[in-house]
């Protein structure tokens, strides 16, 4: 990531493919158990890998995403649930430090809700389900083709969206 800070257009070529090698196995493994992504950000906001869709890097996501351009200013870590683009989930996005105390980026791990249900279905063995707020998307975008997470109508509210596996 320090080499990517001031790296051109190529050399990030070469350092992302790097990086996306080195974690191939473990973010396989990562989403086995319900981690949708796995996300690294440089310090300006730039996306530099995103695991989950490693074609698409490069975009600026400082009026996208709040919690990047909170944590590469403020570098504290930001937790919690939220609606993004294509998914809700557990999102954990975290400032990178490295041991010299130079700030390098951010990345976001976020997990699924149905990894909680799961969880909490084998616990309590009591089905249970996220119920999604329509109002949260953008107009019908609940119904895009590259939603990560698919949504159906919920039977409980008309408002709400269930989230189907």
């Amino acid at each position: 990531m320090k080499k990517a800070i001031h790296a051109t257009t190529e050399e990030k070529a070469i350092l992302r493919k790097e990086l996306q090698k080195i974690l191939a196995s473990k973010y396989a493994l990562l989403k086995m158990k319900g981690v949708l992504q796995y996300h690294f950000i440089l310090p300006n906001n730039e996306s530099f890998l995103r695991m989950h869709k490693v074609d698409k890097f490069g975009d600026d996501l400082t009026n996208v995403r709040a919690d990047f351009k909170y944590i590469n200013k403020m570098k504290v870590p930001i937790h919690g649930f939220t609606q993004g683009r294509t998914t809700h989930g557990f999102r954990n996005t975290y400032p990178i430090i490295n041991d010299k105390g130079e700030h390098l980026g951010a990345m976001e791990i976020s997990f699924s809700s149905d990894s909680f249900q799961e969880y909490l279905t084998n616990i309590s063995k009591i089905h249970t389900h996220f119920l999604v707020d329509k109002n949260i998307f953008d107009s019908n975008a609940w119904k895009r083709d590259d939603l990560i997470v698919k949504y159906t109508q919920s039977e409980e509210d008309k408002d709400f969206m269930l989230a189907i596996s």
